[in-house]
């Protein structure tokens, strides 16, 4: 599929959600950048798309409570920012992150884009789109934290910025870095098109 994308002239082609923690892996047949073990396979996806003429991004990405919906695992809970009682979009099972996660989490989208970059990959986009856990920290909704990553838009806003800083370290300040961000959840009481301070 990449091959034939390159081929029929794409500048620059995004893959798909590539999970960056065990944690946030969404399917049983996800790509992972979660270890060492996944860059030479992935550095043979790049040469593929480079020996053909185009650039490829790699989507990292953590689902957060949406785990819960498609893959489940015995004795291991789906992580959010918080979790919402009488929840009327969400009724699986999942649990709110301890600090040390939300850190462990950061570390390791940096380490993803640090991966990526030794794999041959051109840029990364960080998935902080459709009810994943970076956009559940952005919503209002599903972020109901009382501590730093949480109530205000800046507070809510510290993990992407935190995750930004790591890729940044890990990465270097010249590796192109992308963003898929959703600016509005549709419904009551969740983001609502930047209107709010």
């Amino acid at each position: 599929m990449f091959a034939d994308l390159a081929e029929g002239g794409v500048g620059l082609i995004i893959t798909g959600i590539t999970y960056v923690h065990d944690s946030g892996q969404l399917t049983a047949s996800q790509n992972s950048i979660a270890s060492d073990d996944c860059i030479p396979g992935l550095k043979r996806l790049t040469a593929t798309v480079h020996n053909r003429g185009a650039r490829i991004a790699l989507q990292l990405f953590h689902a957060g409570r949406e785990r819960a919906k498609f893959f489940k695992v015995k004795n291991d809970q789906a992580i959010a920012p918080s979790f919402v009682h009488n929840d009327p979009y969400f009724t699986e099972e999942y649990r709110p992150m301890t600090q040390e996660e939300i850190w462990d989490i950061i570390r390791a989208f940096g380490d993803a884009a640090e991966r990526a970059r030794e794999a041959g990959f051109d840029a990364i986009q960080l998935h902080g789109a459709h009810a994943y856990l970076p956009s559940q920290f952005l919503s209002p909704h599903t972020n109901r934290r009382g501590d730093d990553w949480g109530g205000t838009l800046e507070n809510r806003l510290r993990f992407h910025r935190e995750i930004y800083r790591e890729i940044r370290t890990k990465a270097g300040e010249d590796y192109p870095v992308l963003v898929k961000i959703g600016i509005e959840d549709g419904f009551p009481g969740g983001l609502n098109s930047g209107k709010e301070s």
